[in-house]
């Protein structure tokens, strides 16, 4: 990740404006609430808090922070204008060397060692190890050690799908995947603003439109105003999606379903983001445990989002793959369908016919229609295709090939 200090005459660089830094000062300081497993209790801590917990904790051990940013969804919220545009995780970037494998421990036992800072008075904290606070509280956790990328993830468990993420980078090949998402904001300046106040936000140094810290932010798409007028028309534009490990697809389709439009160049590039996601998952096993792992992560607070979420991925999948062999293409989209009908069983006769929606050719809405898909695929609301015996149990009538191929 390219550290820059000065980079105002760089066109992928701006500063925010008054208003942006005041979103930026909210979204810092609202309290997240990290979920503990068991018996441990439920953190309130607020980023900015957060933060700078971890400098001081950083700077006693000897690992040195060159910058924080701020990206993802959250950074986009700040930046945009529209009352569409919502985040759910807040992602923050830390840069510091990672010379060997060693530091990553270091980085998690001190990260983790902050959380002690955050649990409620009377609560013991004498025994409670590294081990013990990664269970409780921590949802995910990854680490990559090779020549193109260095950096580890450590996403702490929020409520309601909303999780704080940490994410230490000496280097990182690709930090993006499409323009709307290519936004980093340097809280350097910002943290530096309230850095002799107490921390808590009834002391916050106020913001006025006369004084206020600078704050720049960077797109690594490459020119920021290009970037934002993507963001603010809900427009979607990427580069080289090959490089991208799974090449974007999920979230290109999760993007289409927010109603984001592509550009006819991203649309070309739907072959490339096919390819590289069976490149990345090869294995049946590991297409479902993407999908499924996609899911819980992103839509499982909204079920009509996921199933739409999975017409259009298969839409795309069955209209752009070329890399696959035949039989290939079908057992992928037979996965999709199958884990479709996993997670949204077929509605009985008599729900199908007092559904306002049932009827022959009705359907999810897509934003763009795939004649390949039959009406009960997904919605099951058409009769032809479909019939119950007496005890209830269904029977499918489709072709055999249509089938799913894995349950």
């Amino acid at each position: 990740m390219p550290v820059r200090t000065e980079c105002e005459s760089d066109s992928s660089c701006m500063r925010l404006s008054f208003e942006e830094v005041g979103r930026l000062s909210v979204v810092l300081r609202e309290a997240y609430p990290v979920r503990g497993s068991g018996h441990f209790p439920t953190l309130q801590v607020e980023p900015f808090e957060l933060i700078n917990t971890v400098c001081r904790r950083f700077d006693v051990e000897g690992i040195q922070i060159k910058q924080v940013r701020m990206n993802g969804s959250a950074a986009s919220y700040v930046l945009c204008r529209s009352k569409r545009q919502n985040y759910n995780d807040l992602d923050l970037v830390f840069s510091v060397d990672l010379a060997d494998e060693m530091e990553f421990m270091k980085i998690r036992t001190s990260v983790l060692s902050c959380l002690l800072e955050y649990m409620p008075a009377g609560v013991s904290t004498e025994r409670l190890c590294s081990t013990m606070l990664e269970d409780a509280y921590v949802k995910k956790m990854v680490k990559v050690f090779n020549e193109q990328d260095r950096w580890s993830l450590l996403s702490l468990r929020g409520e309601g799908g909303r999780n704080l993420e940490l994410k230490f980078v000496d280097r990182m090949r690709r930090a993006y995947e499409f323009s709307v998402d290519s936004f980093q904001i340097i809280l350097d300046d910002y943290l530096a603003y309230n850095v002799a106040l107490p921390t808590n936000s009834s002391t916050e140094r106020p913001l006025s439109p006369h004084f206020f810290p600078t704050v720049i932010v960077e797109s690594l798409y490459g020119n920021v105003e290009e970037a934002l007028d993507h963001l603010h028309n809900r427009t979607l534009a990427t580069r080289n999606p090959e490089e991208i490990r799974g090449g974007g697809l999920l979230k290109y389709c999760h993007l289409l379903v927010q109603g984001f439009t592509p550009t006819d160049e991203c649309m070309c590039s739907e072959r490339y983001m096919c390819s590289r996601f069976f490149i990345d998952f090869s294995d049946v096993n590991q297409m479902h445990t993407k999908l499924q792992n996609y899911l819980d992560a992103h839509l499982s607070y909204n079920k009509e989002r996921q199933q739409e979420f999975l017409m259009t991925l298969y839409e795309v999948v069955s209209n752009s793959t070329v890399c696959l062999m035949s039989y290939e293409h079908k057992q992928a989209l037979s996965l999709i369908k199958s884990l479709a009908r996993k997670r949204f069983p077929p509605l009985h006769r008599e729900d199908r016919e007092s559904t306002p929606s049932a009827g022959k050719g009705s359907h999810w809405p897509l934003k763009r229609w795939c004649p390949e898909l039959s009406w009960c695929d997904f919605q099951f609301v058409a009769l032809p295709q479909c019939c119950y015996y007496e005890d209830g149990s269904l029977c499918w009538l489709v072709p055999v090939e249509g089938q799913p191929l894995y349950m």
